[in-house]
This record gives C-alpha cells, structure tokens and sequence, in this order.
C-alpha cells in the first residue's frame, strides 16, 4: 500500500509477527537485508548497505522512501505523521 507523509509518497508495511514474507520482499526492493532475531518478542531487522540496523518490533512499521531509503517507526509514529493515499 501507498501513504504520504507530510508531502512524501511512501511505501509502507506493518510488521505483524507473521508476514516476515511480505516486509522481506519491501526490504529487499531497497537493496537491503532482513534477519528474524533471537528474541521472544518476533522484533526482526533491517541491515541497509549504509551499515546502519534497525530493530523492528513488532506491530511496527518498515518504509520505504521513493529515494529507496528504508527505515521503522513505531505503531504510533506511524498514526501520528503518515494516511493512506
């Protein structure tokens, strides 16, 4: 699905603990990788070519900017700054 952020055109997807598919195919469109941690609570992460890491947790959401750049927020983050377009 497609939101905008304050004006931005994103691509977004929550992290719901069974749809590692589905957030792997988002991550891996932006040159990016995506592992299951070792966690009890289902948090996965985002490894970008940068060298920066993200922890999803879950309910939380994975972007992707048009820019290809790839990021998490909170649930509530989400709510707050982001509707669908």
């Amino acid at each position: 699905m497609r939101y905008i952020h304050n004006p931005v055109s994103v691509e977004a997807i929550q992290w719901n603990g069974e749809n590692f598919d589905e957030v792997d195919k988002l991550v891996s469109s932006a040159g990016a990788r995506l592992k299951h941690t070792l966690l009890t609570d289902k948090s996965i992460i985002i490894f970008r070519n940068d060298g920066n890491h993200y922890v999803v947790s879950l309910n939380s959401w994975v972007i992707k900017r048009d820019s290809g750049c790839i990021y998490s927020c909170s649930e509530e983050s989400f709510k707050t700054n982001y509707k669908e377009n």
